[in-house]
């Protein structure tokens, strides 16, 4: 059950964050990134995703500068939900892995 509610809220999340960014595009158009444009769009990923993502992720950054999060501090914290989540796909709890990552 437990994995069911997190495949939910992980759903829920993608889900908004997707009708959040429909509804800035509705209102003024695309987001900007200036690193998007600068370095263009991958081979796999067109420029309107990327800078959906950036657009996203940007106050998060933001919000880690302002609170003093080193990058130092993000790639520890990303190894241990990554354990974190090995463990639980070895447990057989793919929601909570999902969720992990």
């Amino acid at each position: 059950m437990i994995d069911l509610a997190a495949s939910a809220t992980l759903l829920a999340i993608v889900a908004f964050a997707a009708i959040a960014y429909a509804a800035r595009v509705a209102m003024r158009g695309r987001a900007r990134s200036e690193r998007v444009e600068r370095e263009g769009q991958s081979v796999l990923v067109g420029k309107a995703p990327m800078e959906m993502v950036h657009w996203i992720l940007g106050p998060i950054g933001d919000a880690c500068v302002r609170l003093g999060i080193s990058a130092n501090a993000v790639s520890w914290a990303s190894l241990a939900f990554g354990l974190a989540a090995g463990v639980a796909l070895g447990a057989g709890h793919f929601g909570i892995a999902a969720g992990l990552t």
